[in-house]
């Protein structure tokens, strides 16, 4: 048995390397550049093949190589070969260099073959520049004469833009300019005598062509000038966290060519262009707004402008504050990421007392946040605030403060109680309601249903009487409900769960001193019996 399968992988084997095509090294083509030319060569690739095309410059100056591939599929192909360089736009060859492009079948699943013609135009470069700043700009005054020789002569000038510019060529005498020597060509007007054009960074080169009939010079004027792209501005550069408002972006400076296209994703024009911001469906931090400007001819550039989110104004509420004998405490939402100086009114100044940071979280923009400021005299009224900031990039964006809230701290004494008394004792028994609650599945696990349940509850009344009157008081805080008044007797109902009839129980009473943030008093704890 295992002596029949080991035959069968190996005739398996056998078959797979019957297919396989080997990779076969076709002998190298080499093109030999001696001037200015205009040619093709063309091979053939089977599958598995690799070949190399040598352009080798032989004359002892840099020569310019521009080359297109032409290719005519034969059989079951998805794609052609794989060549490793693209010259379509050009590329310069030092004296006596060799330029090696390397072509491979490029298809490991495909049948069949691929014909490839390879055109290319070669040509010496006899000028160079390189365009300048605006206020200088670059300007070529050159010229030539037909040699003879009884065949087409051109000159070649290559002129490389190192930023998008106007380009305005003029031809005196016989010659003329033909412009569709590489596929970054700059277009010459109809007679052929001059361009005047807005071209992208790149390279460009200008062929010439010379009468051939007799002998004629002829002089060639080109200025290249930088066009002004301007800068970018954005106002305001920073917006709070809480406010809604408008954003311009505009180009400063910039030529009257240049213009936005699309500014934070959507599309705009000319050369300012507002649009609307929430900051509150916003994080804290910097946000990007890309921004895509330029010329359709001088080509476009894209930027990233940053808009400051930083923390508002807070919008605090006197219900959050809670205050007690020796301390004022805050608690509340606030925006992600914000930051805050906890500001407490002392001494005739205003002083820092805490730095407040929220966190910051993905999906949320805001987080519950608390502050307590300690070691606070007891009935003292005190003025708070917060002061909001933002850090960004090492730089610090001061918000508006907030409302200035005047806060009390309670009484340093507990209530003198003079009696509590307990009345009005009813026990209700607990029963089943007629809801249900279905089971569920959570993970492995199943919770079965039930009916809903009211439990045991005892309700009583209890009344306090104090010794003397409570000054600057609001009332008293029974078992956690405020109970307002200025008298020495208060009374509140209470509803306990289970049955403590007969039972002793705690009962706690403080004094307040505002309805909204309490000034709580200490506490004084009596216990009783509900009965």
């Amino acid at each position: 048995m295992k002596k029949k399968v080991l035959m069968g992988a190996l005739i398996m084997f056998a078959m797979m390397l019957s297919t396989m095509h080997p990779i076969a090294a076709l002998e190298p083509l080499t093109v030999n550049l001696t001037g200015a030319t205009e040619n093709q060569v063309t091979f053939t690739l089977e599958k598995g093949d690799q070949t190399t095309v040598n352009f080798v410059n032989q004359t002892d100056q840099t020569m310019n190589l521009v080359a297109n591939n032409t290719m005519v599929k034969n059989g079951n192909l998805s794609r052609g070969p794989v060549a490793d360089q693209d010259l379509s736009e050009g590329k310069d060859l030092s004296p006596h260099e060799t330029l090696p492009v390397h072509f491979s079948y490029g298809n490991p699943t495909g049948t069949g073959s691929t014909t490839i013609t390879m055109s290319y135009k070669a040509a010496t470069i006899k000028q160079y520049q390189t365009s300048q700043s605006e206020d200088n700009p670059v300007v070529i005054t050159a010229s030539g004469t037909y040699e003879g020789g009884g065949g087409p002569s051109y000159d070649y000038f290559a002129l490389q833009l190192t930023q998008p510019s106007y380009v305005k060529v003029t031809m005196e005498g016989e010659a003329s300019i033909i412009d569709n020597y590489s596929a970054g060509h700059l277009e010459s007007a109809t007679d052929r005598k001059s361009i005047d054009t807005r071209a992208k960074a790149g390279k460009y080169i200008l062929q010439i062509a010379k009468p051939q009939e007799r002998l004629a010079e002829y002089k060639l004027h080109v200025s290249l000038t930088p066009i002004s792209y301007g800068q970018l501005v954005i106002e305001p550069a920073h917006i709070s966290i809480n406010q809604k408002t408008n954003v311009k972006v505009k180009l400063v400076g910039a030529d009257p060519i240049v213009h936005l296209s699309y500014v934070n994703h959507k599309e705009a024009s000319g050369q300012e262009h507002t649009f609307k911001v929430d900051g509150s469906t916003l994080f804290v931090g910097k946000k990007t707004i890309p921004v895509t400007y330029g010329d359709e001819l001088a080509g476009y550039e894209e930027k990233e402008l940053s808009l400051m989110v930083v923390t508002g104004k807070p919008a605090l509420s006197l219900d959050n504050f809670t205050a007690v004998t020796n301390s004022i405490s805050y608690s509340g939402n606030f925006p992600a990421g914000g930051c805050y100086k906890v500001m407490l009114y002392k001494n005739k100044k205003w002083q820092k007392v805490k730095d407040l940071r929220v966190e910051t979280g993905a999906g949320s923009l805001l987080f519950k946040k608390q502050f307590t400021i300690k070691g606070l005299k007891a009935n003292t009224k005190y003025r708070v605030r917060l002061d909001p900031y933002t850090k960004v990039d090492g730089k610090t964006f001061n918000g508006k403060s907030s409302a200035v809230f005047t806060i009390s701290t309670g009484l340093k004494s507990a209530p003198p109680i003079k009696s509590i008394k307990i009345s009005k004792v009813k026990f209700k028994k607990g029963y089943r309601t007629n809801t249900w609650v279905k089971g569920y599945w959570f993970g492995n696990t199943y919770y079965p249903g039930y009916y809903i349940r009211i439990p045991d509850r005892t309700r009583f009344t209890v009344t306090v009487t104090l010794k003397k009157k409570l000054k600057g008081t609001k009332g008293l805080v029974i078992n956690g409900k405020k109970v307002s008044g200025r008298s020495k007797t208060f009374k509140r109902t209470m509803l306990v769960e289970g049955n403590i009839k007969g039972k002793k129980y705690d009962i706690v009473v403080s004094s307040y001193k505002d309805h909204n943030y309490g000034g709580l008093s200490k506490g004084a704890k009596r216990k009783v019996t509900i009965k």
